[in-house]
Order: structure tokens, then C-alpha cells, then sequence
């Protein structure tokens, strides 16, 4: 089975001394196999997305960690997968580059379909991936668009659509993408309900940045509420808070909170194993309730020391996955 061994790891487990099952599936694949990682470069691959996941998005590991190991090895190569796209734009200035890093992960994408993929950790884990589970290549591509569309905008967005926008072409194609791992497919109760969460989940994100791209002079927050609260981006850059601020901010929590809640109320039509994967509207949930007690303020020492605890995180994701919730 897919990643069996990997997933049964605990972080910093020498993975050396584990056993071969991947070795047995890559030895048994009929497709491409000449062209894709052998046993052990495909442990070492999948192991790099464990770590990389564990490092990046947290939140998201700890979710990963209530999935049975194969499902678990799929869905740690996918986020590793929109955590290096998600890079790019931290580790590189220069838009050019930028775009070339860009290009070569969308090609990176194209050569996974044609069984030549490219040499790099979290493109052979997926390409074992796509070849057991034939995701769509459509939502990979999307993500990476979505990616280079934001590096190089320049100004805020213009509205809250934009931001809606975003959250549709990244977490939501990436919460569809793990439930084809899942064998989750064509069911508009579940593609409806991770569309919702989708949006939750990249307004919020962009939330949760609100101080680490002011100080790099960006903004997320819509030109049009900013506008209306007469919130100036020079003040927002010098995380300056304020009640106007604080209008902008509500105002967007609150569209996150109602797709959270649409995507919640679908929750009994889903079956358990898509219950599982939309564990994160668990963080969600608590990154929106703390910011509400800190009066919608995005410059909160609370906020800005992470919202909410690790420990409370994990315990809120293990109660909900063993309740079936989300």
C-alpha cells in the first residue's frame, strides 16, 4: 500500500530501518515504472513531505496524523506539494525568478502525468501517488496558477470575492485533491462542503498573515473595505491598530465564519472518511474564536503569538476526529 511504511513513522524515526513495502509496491507497478523513484528513494521522498508538512503547516500535520497510513502518505505529499508552491514567494524576491520557479513546478506537474517526473522529493511521492490514484491533474495546475497570480499582484485585492477567489483555487483544490485520494469523488454534498472550507480556510490563512505581510508591505485586506473604514495602508503597514482596522478585519472574519459554518452544516451528509479530511476547520474554528475575543484586533499580542495553543489545537483535532466532527 501506498507509503505504508512512512506512515507509520514518528517524526526523527532513522527511516533506514524500517521495512521495504514501498519497495514491493514500486516493484509491482506496471506503469512507468522505469521512470519512477525506486523503493528506496520513494521512502526518502515520502519522508521529506512528512518532515516538510511538520515544519510548514503544523495545524495541517497534526490532522494528518488521525488518517490510516496510506491515506496519510497521500495527503502528506499533497500539502507538501502547496507547501513548497507556497514557498516560493517567501524564499524568492525577484518576480522573473519567481515565475521560473513557478514554470518549473507546472511542467513538474505535467511530467508526473507522463511518468518522467522531475527529480525532487515531493514530485516522485506524488507521481507514486497519481499512479494509484489517478488524481486530477486540473487541481495541481490550479493551485500552481493561483500561486503566480498572487506573486505578482501587486496591489490589494480589490474585494472580498478576490479573496473568496483565492481560497477556491488553493485549499479548496487541494481539500479536493485529498479526497480523490480518498476515493471521494463526484458527490456534490462533499465538493460543496470543501469549497466552503476552502474559502475558510484561505481567507483565514491570509488573516493569520495579516502582521507578518504588513511588515513586507502587503496586504490582503480589500481596497474597497479599507476604503469604506478610511484604513490607510501606510497604517497597516506600520501595525498600527485601530477601530477602523478592526471594521475591515470583522468584516472579513465574517465571511470566513459563514463559509466555516455552510461547510459544517453539511457535515452529517458527508461520509466518515471526508469527515476526516475537513479536520482543518478545526483550526479554523479556534483561530476565528480568538479572534473574535480579541475584538477582530490582527495586531493582538494573543493573535500574534499564534492565536490559540498547540496543545489545545491537538486536543480539539483528536476530540473532533474520535466525535466525527469538524
Amino acid at each position: 500500500m501506498l507509503g505504508r511504511e512512512i506512515c507509520h513513522l514518528q517524526p526523527g524515526v532513522d527511516l533506514r530501518k524500517r521495512g521495504s513495502s514501498l519497495t514491493a509496491k514500486a516493484a509491482s507497478a506496471e506503469r512507468g515504472f522505469a521512470s519512477r523513484a525506486s523503493g528506496e528513494e520513494l521512502k526518502t521522498a515520502f519522508a521529506y513531505c512528512l518532515q516538510k508538512v511538520r515544519k510548514y503547516d503544523n495545524d495541517n500535520f497534526i490532522c494528518s496524523l488521525q488518517l490510516k497510513p496510506e491515506l496519510r502518505a497521500a495527503v502528506l505529499a499533497l500539502r507538501a506539494f502547496n507547501v513548497e508552491t507556497g514557498l516560493i514567494g517567501e524564499n524568492v524576491r525577484e518576480q522573473t525568478l519567481a515565475q521560473i520557479r513557478m514554470q518549473w513546478w507546472r511542467e513538474a506537474v505535467n511530467g508526473m502525468y507522463r511518468q518522467t517526473p522531475h527529480e525532487h522529493p515531493v514530485i516522485q511521492a506524488l507521481t507514486e501517488v497519481i499512479a494509484v490514484k489517478d488524481l486530477t491533474r486540473y487541481r495541481l495546475q490550479q493551485i500552481v496558477t493561483a500561486r503566480e497570480d498572487d506573486l505578482l499582484r501587486i496591489a490589494p485585492p480589490a474585494s472580498i470575492a478576490d479573496l473568496e477567489k483565492y481560497g477556491r483555487d488553493t485549499a479548496a483544490q487541494l481539500l479536493l485533491l485529498q479526497l480523490e485520494a480518498a476515493d471521494v469523488r463526484e458527490r456534490a454534498e462533499v465538493e460543496h462542503a470543501a469549497l466552503h472550507l476552502g474559502q475558510a480556510q484561505g481567507i483565514t490563512s491570509l488573516l493569520r498573515g495579516t502582521h507578518y505581510h504588513a511588515a513586507r508591505r502587503r496586504s490582503y485586506l480589500p481596497t474597497d473595505l479599507c476604503k469604506q473604514e478610511k484604513v490607510t495602508h501606510e497604517q497597516l503597514f506600520r501595525g498600527e491598530s485601530s477601530e477602523a482596522l478592526c471594521n475591515v478585519v470583522f468584516e472579513v472574519a465574517s465571511v470566513a465564519k459563514g463559509h466555516l459554518e455552510e461547510a459544517r452544516r453539511l457535515r452529517s451528509s458527508l461520509p466518515p472518511i471526508a469527515r476526516l479530511l475537513m479536520l482543518p476547520a478545526v483550526s479554523v474554528g479556534l483561530y476565528l474564536d480568538a479572534l473574535e475575543s480579541s475584538n477582530f484586533d490582527a495586531f493582538a499580542q494573543k493573535i500574534l503569538k499564534g492565536a490559540y495553543s498547540p496543545l489545545w489545537h491537538q486536543a480539539s483535532v483528536k476530540f473532533s476526529s474520535l466525535k466525527g466532527t469538524y
